[in-house]
């Protein structure tokens, strides 16, 4: 499991040229001071040895943490559920990424398919709380649902979570 600051969050999706709206977390910025901050971020993952710099400056991630920038932007379909913190599950081409959003960190970790469905089915279906939102990035459709005003394990909630579910899980057309 890695820790980012919002900040660093921003700095990362930023570098790694990931624009898609649905990973992003409300940050900060004093536009005065952007570039000291990106490269103060920078100079820590240089020490944290996440990163190293190409001849030009540019980032290249090193292998410990290029599996998961490698999802991040080859992303296949984002689930993002905004409850009383946020988790966003992407489902990339070699794993499944959990990021989850609390106070002003975001962690980033690799879960297994399994681990996603038994997490779905026993947090979601039992008892459905907050905004759900999935998007296949493929075809670009999208489903968005508010879970507070269903009722626990209902055929009405059941279909509603079967259309994320089909999104997230159905593969992609260019596969």
């Amino acid at each position: 499991m890695r820790s980012f600051s919002k900040k660093e969050w921003y700095f990362l999706l930023k570098s790694i040229g990931c624009d898609e709206q649905l990973l992003s977390f409300p940050v900060t910025l004093d536009q005065n001071k952007i570039l000291e901050e990106y490269v103060s971020i920078r100079d820590h993952w240089l020490k944290e040895e996440l990163i190293d710099l190409d001849f030009d400056g540019s980032i290249r991630c090193l292998p410990s943490f290029a599996r998961e920038i490698y999802n991040l932007t080859n992303i296949g379909t984002i689930f993002r559920w905004e409850k009383e913190n946020t988790e966003i599950y992407i489902r990339g081409p070699v794993d499944v990424l959990l990021i989850q959003e609390q106070n002003d960190t975001i962690t980033i970790q690799t879960i297994r398919n399994i681990e996603l469905v038994e997490l779905f089915k026993d947090s979601l279906y039992n008892s459905p709380s907050g905004k759900i939102h999935t998007k296949r990035i493929s075809d670009n459709l999208e489903a968005e649902s508010d879970l507070t005003i269903y009722i626990a394990e209902t055929d009405e909630l059941a279909e509603v979570l079967a259309e994320h579910m089909n999104l997230l899980f159905e593969e992609w057309k260019d596969e």
